[in-house]
C-alpha cells in the first residue's frame, strides 16, 4: 500500500468493512535503495539491476495502477531498452539476487 495515495484512509476503510471476527492482513515489501545482489556476472549487470530497483521505487511512488508501471518507469529514466536488457539479464545463471523482505501485519475486528 506504500505507493497508494491516502493509504491511511484506505486502511481505515478496509478495517471498517470487516465482519465481526474478520481479519485484515496487510503485507508490504521493504525495497532497499541498493543491495540485495549476491552476485552479478559483471559490474554493468550489477549497475543495471540497481538502476532498475531505484527506478521501480520511484515509479511505484508515482503510479496508482499496475497498468501504468511501464510508463512510470520510462518517466523516471528506466527505458524500454533497459527493460529489455534486464529481462535478458534475469535469466543469466550468474546473476543471484536476495529477495526483498516482506512484512506482514494483521488485525482482527472484535466479535
Amino acid at each position: 500500500m506504500w505507493q497508494l495515495p491516502r493509504r491511511r484512509q484506505l486502511l481505515h476503510q478496509l478495517a471498517d468493512r470487516l465482519a465481526p471476527g474478520g481479519i485484515l492482513l496487510v503485507q508490504e515489501w521493504t525495497v532497499p535503495n541498493r543491495g540485495g545482489i549476491v552476485q552479478a556476472p559483471d559490474p554493468a549487470a550489477r549497475e543495471l539491476v540497481e538502476r532498475f530497483q531505484s527506478s521501480l521505487v520511484r515509479a511505484m511512488a508515482a503510479a496508482e495502477l499496475a497498468e501504468q508501471l511501464a510508463e512510470q518507469l520510462d518517466k523516471v529514466g528506466f527505458t524500454q531498452a533497459l527493460a529489455n536488457r534486464l529481462r535478458a539479464l534475469l535469466i543469466d545463471p550468474w546473476l543471484i539476487l536476495a529477495g526483498w523482505p516482506l512484512h506482514s501485519v494483521s488485525g482482527q475486528r472484535p466479535r
